[in-house]
């Protein structure tokens, strides 16, 4: 007890004393029993048997995770998410990770269970398109996650700019790698659906899931919200969960989980895509308005009409230019 209490003096600060050390270390021997144990619970029930693609994962030490951030350094910071804040992190062999970090959650159950269900989601998922996680910590109050760096951000930012302003740094990719990034993104789509013993729907797929490699290669991620349908189950019912631009109207009537509310989503990201348009920004009332992607079709179908129109009378008006010579 005494090499322990140490230990964590030399973690936690010489200038604590004794009794500090001992409720920190205490702390984090509760954080990492409970969520183990919820971690092991959400594994087993998961259930994908050997048609599971699954692979051990990494357990961190709150020091390790402290250290790679740099004490969780403001300068670090890729970007604030709703539910996590994410890091550049440097691991000490070197490797540079993203940490995804729950700093400032309160630690009720959905927010553990959002983080625990990525850990789940990803140990079953092997797909190159799909974000790899190296591992978790379960001494933090809620789970840390420690994922692969991607340094292209997600698709988002390559749609709209870094603040999401349509900057004219924005949208500067080809049209072959955009409709590359929309290739895998539904071939990772596709395996999740099709592939595994137990179909995962996504439940979340939009632009800031979409992220982007060194070679601009799609990978999905951020499965919080994820859900297995059991073999010989067509859906599972549960209360509406996800971003509320992309969510599939029919499910959010019935609360019917199948591969369609994926596919729904995916179809609000490739307009997105198409016509650089925010469904979640100032267009949130005209989208509402005009039902989704019904809206942003007919409002495309109208984008062309006056381009035709334009174009017709500027025809109109080269050929009375030619006459009048």
């Amino acid at each position: 007890m005494e090499m322990v209490l140490k230990k964590c003096s030399a973690v936690f600060g010489c200038g604590r004393n004794q009794n500090e050390a001992e409720d920190a270390c205490e702390a984090k021997d509760e954080y990492m029993i409970r969520n183990g144990a919820l971690l092991l619970q959400m594994q087993i029930s998961s259930g994908h048997g050997k048609g599971s693609a699954s692979e051990p994962i990494r357990s961190f030490s709150a020091r390790e995770i402290k250290e790679a951030t740099n004490n969780y350094d403001d300068r670090l910071i890729l970007g604030p998410k709703f539910y996590s804040t994410g890091y550049r992190g440097t691991l000490e062999d070197g490797r540079v990770v993203a940490v995804k970090s729950p700093r400032g959650q309160h630690p009720n159950g959905q927010v553990i269970d959002f983080f625990l269900n990525q850990v789940v989601i990803n140990q079953i998922i092997n797909h190159k398109n799909v974000v790899k996680l190296h591992g978790c910590c379960l001494e933090t109050r809620v789970p840390t996650l420690v994922y692969e760096f991607l340094p292209n951000a997600n698709l988002f930012h390559q749609i709209h700019g870094r603040g999401g302003s349509n900057s004219i740094a924005a949208f500067n990719l080809p049209w072959s790698k955009l409709v590359k990034i929309a290739a895998e993104t539904s071939h990772a789509l596709s395996y999740m659906h099709m592939a595994l013993a137990k179909p995962i729907i996504h439940m979340d797929v939009k632009p800031t899931s979409i992220y982007l490699d060194e070679s601009f290669t799609a990978k999905l991620a951020n499965f919080g919200f994820s859900v297995s349908i059991s073999t010989g189950e067509d859906f599972i019912s549960q209360i509406a969960v996800g971003t509320s631009a992309y969510m599939d109207p029919e499910y959010c009537i019935t609360h019917r989980v199948t591969e369609k509310c994926d596919v729904y989503s995916f179809g609000v990201t490739l307009m997105e895509l198409l016509t650089a348009k925010n469904p979640m920004g100032t267009e949130r009332s005209r989208y509402r308005r005009n039902s989704g992607i019904r809206g942003v079709g007919s409002e495309m179908r109208s984008e062309q009409r006056r381009r035709e129109t334009d174009d017709e009378r500027s025809c109109n008006r080269a050929k009375a230019d030619t006459s009048c010579c």
